[in-house]
């Protein structure tokens, strides 16, 4: 390549790279190449690089040659060689210079370069290839804006990067992995219109992009789940208000074919997507192709069962659609399982999510867990009254491995009406929302004073009692003005009720807390008031008597595996007994810390809060009958109908068993038969003939 190129607004030869530079081209050596510290095999990228057809036939498909081709991270150069072979006026660059020297012929095509300051002119570009380097990258928004600035007004962007949710391995040079929303959310930022897959590697994020009113923007719908083409897929979504949610195709799906498409194994996920700042409803129909099925079809939406569907007496095709629910903002699964888990030829011919609109976030939050409804809202509570602009949320990762209930933001919306400007949460685990950032408690990844409160509820009972100290000094170093800390401490009746729903309930989730042992309260007030010299105000949250009771009631009603009857159990306790959950004794205790003295007007609102003077326990009793309860009918029903469908299955195993008996009892009547005997040896010696003359030719 020389120096005339009108791409480059500077010769190759004066790419500064910089310090930063300099140091990543000494960790991505030789070493990395080889397996050192990564995940190549020991004999090296040359022999184990991919494979760039395939891309290279979809590129073509929406941005033919001759047509300029940008590689940023190309290490050997093997993608812009092929694309060069293709038609393409191709180049690429990377920060390497071991990796830029493997392969001389290439020389000509590949310049050495840092993805955040590239060497290129602003609109040169008409495709920009960013594949598995993003995870590499300190800062990868500024090199997607970089991305962005080269590409031409017409351009394609397109790359792939792994979602942590489902990669597994331990990459020491990924310091920057996020799930899908993050990218999604900043390239809609940039003004591109995006379509992704995740193809047969389902941790492999993959997604093309252009600008949104650009002729190549509607081309991108080819881009399907293992195939390029316009043809619709089994996925749709009905969103004609918003268009904000999106869904395709995750794991667990044969190819496509005349009856749709089959789950590979015992069950099948589609990837959802709301983009959207608020919950929405949503409602799923399935069309199903099912010659042989499992007696029966669960349906799920991250870790909540929506319903169970017998399949005993369906026809060959039949539909399921589900009763309405929410789908919190970010990316989410919905899962279809057979069980019991067997050998299956179950097609789903189509699947619609269709979106009925939004739901407000108070409304969406009351049909959570109590337990953490309970945290959350007063937290909500107390910052509409302090109306901090904005709120980091540690430890906040609302949910569990398989997806999260709801974000923090729906809380701080939901109350008083206030809306901080920015809230986030971190966690060591990641969350599919853009406004999650993946990090450790222990060392937050935020400067000094990054916000004006930061909030912590049921954490700090999870960290070794060793690092809490660590922990405290970490929430007050990000925050400005106020720290919301809320968790069980040490004391007799807590421990007492704890101990029992582990030993006589078998609610092992407990057993964390007994092991690092709960916190002392003197821990919190002797650290922020003493060393800190910060004021501490004192709330109760979680009447104990109360929480007891609900929690195994909760953990009962969720193994129903049936989320309308869950929801209205949820909303029902929230509704009515959250206002008188804030009593002595408390489960946890909430301490409220400020950096200055609480004006007056504060102070007197904060008086009248529940929880802040002693209230007597003896008003929280829960209900006495339990018929009390709107949803016990609906409870009832359930028991009634799996009691039912119990039976018809053992009804029509028996049937099963007693044909298989008469089909053996037929069968020893026939082998007894004389006449059965001659006709088995006049078979054999026609057998015998048949191969003794097959020989002979």
């Amino acid at each position: 390549m020389t120096n005339k190129s009108p791409v480059y607004s500077s010769p190759p030869s004066k790419c500064n790279i910089g310090e930063n530079g300099r140091q990543k081209d000494r960790i991505y050596g030789r070493g990395y190449y080889h397996g050192e510290n990564s995940g190549y095999p020991e004999e090296g990228y040359r022999d184990n690089h991919p494979d760039w057809n395939a891309w290279l036939d979809l590129i073509a498909a929406v941005m033919p040659p001759p047509s300029s081709f940008f590689d940023i991270g190309t290490a050997f150069g093997y993608l812009p060689d092929k694309a060069t072979s293709r038609g393409y006026l191709a180049f690429g660059c990377d920060i390497s210079s071991y990796a830029l020297k493997q392969e001389p012929s290439f020389r000509d095509i590949l310049l050495r370069g840092d993805s955040e300051t590239l060497p290129l002119k602003s609109g040169t570009a008409d495709i920009v290839c960013l594949f598995d380097i993003l995870e590499h990258l300190d800062d990868p928004l500024n090199a997607l804006e970089e991305a962005v600035r080269i590409l031409k007004p017409e351009g394609l962007l397109i790359g792939a990067t792994p979602d942590p949710l489902f990669f597994t391995l331990d990459e020491e040079t990924h310091c920057f992995e996020r799930c899908p929303s993050f990218w999604i959310h900043h390239l809609e930022r940039l003004g591109l219109k995006t379509v992704f897959r995740f193809s047969n590697i389902p941790e492999n994020f993959q997604f093309i992009s252009a600008f949104r009113e650009s002729p190549t923007a509607p081309k991108l719908e080819i881009f399907q789940h293992d195939y390029f083409s316009y043809d619709q897929d089994v996925v749709e979504i009905k969103d004609r208000e918003s268009g904000k949610v999106s869904a395709v195709l995750r794991q667990g799906w044969n190819k496509l074919g005349p009856e749709g498409r089959r789950i590979t194994g015992e069950s099948a996920s589609v990837y959802i997507l709301n983009q959207s700042d608020s919950p929405v409803e949503c409602r799923i129909s399935l069309v199903l192709s099912c010659p042989a099925t499992p007696p029966r079809i669960r349906l799920r939406i991250d870790s909540l069962v929506l319903d169970s569907y017998s399949t005993l007496n369906c026809d060959n095709t039949r539909g399921i659609n589900s009763d309405s629910f929410p789908l919190p903002p970010g990316g989410h699964h919905i899962h279809i399982d057979l069980y019991p888990s067997q050998e299956n030829n179950l097609s789903i011919k189509s699947l619609a999510a269709e979106v009925l609109g939004e739901i407000d976030p108070g409304s969406h939050t009351l049909c959570l867990p109590f337990d953490l409804y309970q945290r959350y809202r007063f937290a909500g509570d107390l910052a509409a009254v302090l109306e901090p602009v904005s709120i980091l949320d540690a430890g906040g990762n609302l949910g569990d491995a398989g997806g999260h209930l709801a974000v923090s933001r729906e809380f701080f919306y939901s109350a008083g009406g206030h809306h901080p400007a920015k809230i986030i949460s971190s966690d060591l685990r990641h969350c599919d929302h853009p406004e999650h950032v993946p990090g450790d408690g222990l060392a937050l990844p935020f400067p000094d004073g990054s916000f004006e409160m930061t909030v912590s509820l049921d954490v700090l009972e999870h960290i070794p009692p060793e690092s809490r100290p660590r922990f405290l000094e970490e929430l007050d170093r990000v925050s400005s003005k106020w720290v919301l800390l809320a968790a069980p401490f040490s004391s007799d009746h807590v421990k007492k009720a704890e101990s029992a729903l582990v030993k006589d309930l078998g609610l092992h989730f407990l057993d964390e807390h007994s092991e690092l042992g709960l916190p002392e309260e003197e821990l919190v007030t002797d650290f922020f008031e003493n060393q800190k010299g910060r004021f501490v105000t004192r709330f109760e949250n979680g009447c104990l008597p109360r929480w007891f009771g609900m929690l195994p009631l909760t953990q009962m009603v969720f193994s129903m595996h049936q989320y309308k009857l869950y929801s209205k159990f949820n909303r029902y306790y929230n509704e009515n007994y959250y206002p008188k959950d804030c009593v002595t004794p408390g489960y946890r205790t909430v301490f409220l810390i400020s950096r200055e003295n609480l004006t007056e007007e504060i102070n007197t609102v904060l008086d009248s809060f529940p929880g802040r003077a002693d209230k007597k326990a003896a008003s929280v009793k829960m209900p006495q009958e339990a018929v009390s309860f709107p949803f016990y009918k609906d409870f009832l029903k359930l028991m009634e109908d799996r009691s039912r469908e119990a039976a018809d299955l053992s009804f029509l195993l028996t049937a099963r068993e007693r044909h298989i008996e008469d089909l053996r009892a037929r069968l020893d009547e026939y082998e007894k038969n004389p006449l059965s005997r001659i006709l088995r040896k006049i078979s054999r010696i026609l057998r015998r003939g048949n191969k003794q003359q097959a020989g002979k030719q």
